[in-house]
């Protein structure tokens, strides 16, 4: 039952006999009163007062749980982001690895390929070198023997005219037999000897000897650009006159002389001799019966001795390039023995 202040100021009371003071009554109800007003404005400023401190912690409470949401779901996110981070980084660090490993193996494999093409070029080209020096070697000692040959045809040639001289010497005149035998030994004289020539190509020589006539006839054959050797034709030259050897009638019969044997002219060796000016070139001559043999048509005027600088400058920078793309490999080892010298004889200083 609520009581407020008006109420206990208007209650009233019976009045009994011998009862209590009413002033006393009337102060002690309107005191009361007082304090009653005082209590219940206080429990409404106290109600008020509470449920706005629970509005305040229901606000509060709505904050509090909205930042530990946030806080969860940040934490959340930073483990997630950092779990990311640690997979991608794995990852990366996983490929990186796979790739370098492969980048390795292919370096490395590209290096044994370009070693073993390496080797394999610097093995052809010692074969193919020791091929060519025997090709050269082959084809030189066959111009040696060419060079022999010629020079035992010339000594055959000299001789027979020596010998033809000397039976002309014994049947006709000899001062005018000696003339011819001075010319023709100059001629002889004249007649070059071919020196050796060192050739750096392969060259295929063919010698053909005539049985009727004996004029050299060369065939050289060769792989790379042909080299030709020809038989110089000399420019002709005036024919001199003879002399006429006149028989005396008086004379008892002699028999008739034999007819002068034919001393084929034959050229010197073409070979590359600088000259200090060059002679005009003559003029051709007609095709003879026997043209000097060639296996195939000359296609540059080049000497033999050009062609064979050629081939030796090439066959140098083709050695400079194999040496310096395969430097280091199969170098050959230096010799740590003192070369011997002084005197003694060859053998010994070898």
């Amino acid at each position: 039952m609520k009581i407020s202040a008006i109420e206990i100021r208007k209650h009233t009371f019976e009045k009994i006999f011998r009862g209590y003071d009413p002033d006393e009554v009337d102060a002690f109800l309107n005191s009361l009163s007082q304090e009653w007003e005082r209590y219940s404005s206080e429990n409404n400023l106290l109600k008020m007062q509470l449920e706005y401190a629970e509005k305040e912690l229901a606000k509060l409470k709505d904050i509090e749980s909205t930042l530990f949401r946030t806080l969860k779901a940040a934490e959340d996110t930073s483990k997630l982001i950092e779990k990311e981070a640690n997979e991608n980084a794995e990852k990366r660090i996983e490929e990186s690895r796979v790739t370098a490993n492969e980048l390795v193996t292919e370096a490395e494999q590209r290096t044994s390929q370009i070693i073993r093409q390496t080797e394999d070029r610097l093995a052809k080209f010692k074969e193919d070198f020791a091929q060519e020096v025997k090709f050269q070697e082959r084809d030189f000692r066959a111009i040696e023997n060419f060079r022999d040959n010629l020079i035992v045809q010339l000594s055959s040639l000299a001789n027979s005219a020596l010998e033809t001289v000397e039976r002309f010497e014994q049947k006709y005149d000899k001062e005018s037999v000696l003339n011819k035998m001075e010319d023709i030994k100059k001629h002889v004289a004249e007649i070059e000897i071919p020196k050796k020539i060192t050739f750096q190509q392969p060259v295929k020589i063919e010698i053909e000897e005539p049985a009727d006539e004996p004029e050299a006839q060369v065939i050289l054959q060769d792989d790379k650009p042909e080299v030709v050797f020809e038989v110089a034709n000399e420019p002709e030259q005036e024919p001199e006159a003879e002399p006429v050897f006149e028989v005396d009638p008086e004379l008892p019969g002699e028999p008739e002389p034999e007819a002068e044997e034919e001393i084929p002219a034959v050229a010197p060796f073409a070979t590359h001799v600088p000259e200090p000016e060059p002679a005009p070139a003559p003029e051709p001559e007609p095709v003879r019966e026997e043209p000097v043999a060639y296996n195939r048509p000359r296609q540059t005027p080049k000497t033999a001795a050009e062609e064979a600088e050629e081939v030796l400058a090439e066959m140098h920078k083709v050695a400079e390039k194999a040496r310096d793309s395969s430097a280091g490999i199969n170098r050959p080892r230096e010799s740590s023995q003192p070369k011997k010298s002084g005197g003694g004889s060859f053998f010994d200083q070898i």
